[in-house]
């Protein structure tokens, strides 16, 4: 399952990483207004 998060604060970055270690998506895209930061989480 592919999984998109806007937003990639505290948050949205512990939630993509909870969907990718328990398998529950296979592909986690971040976006946020800042592309650096959604790049450096991701």
């Amino acid at each position: 399952m592919k999984v998109g998060i806007i937003g990639t604060g505290m948050v949205g970055s512990a939630a993509g990483f909870a969907l990718v270690l328990n398998g529950a998506a296979s592909e986690v895209v971040l976006v946020d207004q800042n592309p650096a930061r959604a790049l450096a989480d991701g």
